[in-house]
């Protein structure tokens, strides 16, 4: 009978088999990124509230990188299935597939050319995809494509359209990213304002009459800006248009779904008809899980009819 040999391994043994299993690794992720379509549908993926996709109108949409410029080229050639006189919009948002009831979409407007619709559009990141849909409009009737996902990380991509320094918002471009939290307010209760402290707009809320706050929330505050910068504050400035009030801000993951998750805050500030610059560190937003987050609302307190004006929202890098 053949007795075992329960002698532990050699040292160079089991450095020789640690570093094969090593290789052997890096290989297999190297392998299995190689497989992953850089460009491809998004299975599962909805579209934002209220639109519904048409995916035989879309079936050409795909996106390339443009090394050059850093941004995709997204091009979609609908030949006679659409009319010539409609307008294409690309609506894209970064981050990985999923967070689907609250993402943060941006929207360009497509030229026709000869070799169909096409829009560039920049990159915020190239660590995490960017997912994209393009919506047409004519006389007719209005369609949107299923989501697509193009994954940068397995692009030729190593640079973003524009270094991140942390700022979010400043309303020149609208408030396509905002909403207030509750329906059936007046629409004077959210709308831009010419008293902004720098550029040309500041956010302008009103709290609706027999009311005593007004809260608004924005989906421009993303995880994957978090986990991929660890800013250390949450910054923005406000002034009331006359008296004082008070301000609370809160982080959700998860948002409009059943599941939302609420990481607040006890920092609130007192306001008045200054301009001034609020700080909220992260440390103090309670349970916070940086990945998840996907939204971010604001609070202003104070009496029916006064408004608040709100600026240069950013995040605070290191």
């Amino acid at each position: 009978m053949r007795v075992p040999d329960l002698r532990p391994p050699a040292p160079w043994t089991t450095a020789i088999r640690a570093a094969f299993l090593a290789v052997s690794w890096i290989v297999g992720v190297a392998a299995a990124h190689a497989a992953e379509p850089v460009d491809a549908w998004c299975p599962g993926a909805s579209l934002p509230s209220g639109l519904s996709p048409a995916p035989d109108l879309f079936e050409t949409l795909a996106a390339t990188a443009v090394l050059e410029d850093r941004r995709l080229a997204v091009v979609w050639n609908p030949g006679l299935k659409v009319s010539t006189n409609g307008v294409a919009l690309v609506h894209a948002s970064t981050g990985a597939p999923g967070h689907w009831a609250s993402r943060d979409w941006r929207s360009w407007r497509m030229e026709r050319t000869e070799a169909g619709w096409r829009a560039l559009v920049p990159l915020e990141s190239v660590e995490v995809p960017l997912a994209y849909f393009v919506g047409f409009a004519s006389a007719v009737a209005t369609n949107c494509s299923p989501v697509r996902s193009f994954r940068t990380a397995g692009s030729d991509l190593v640079t973003p359209t524009f270094v991140f320094n942390g700022f979010l918002e400043g309303f020149e471009e609208g408030l396509e990213a905002w909403e207030p939290t509750v329906a059936g307010i007046s629409e004077r209760s959210m709308v831009r304002s010419t008293n902004a402290l720098t550029g040309r707009y500041a956010l302008r809320l009103e709290v609706p009459a027999g009311r005593a706050s007004m809260t608004v929330g924005t989906t421009r505050v993303r995880g994957w800006m978090l986990e991929e910068y660890s800013p250390v504050a949450l910054r923005f400035a406000a002034r009331t248009e006359s008296g004082n009030g008070r301000i609370a801000c809160v982080l959700h993951g998860n948002a409009r779904t059943p599941d939302v998750a609420v990481y607040p805050t006890k920092a609130e500030f007192t306001v008045g008809r200054d301009w001034r610059r609020f700080e909220v560190p992260m440390e103090a937003f309670t349970g916070l899980r940086p990945g998840m987050v996907d939204a971010f609302t604001l609070q202003f307190r104070s009496e029916s009819g006064r408004a608040l004006l709100v600026d240069d929202l950013e995040l605070v890098l290191r």
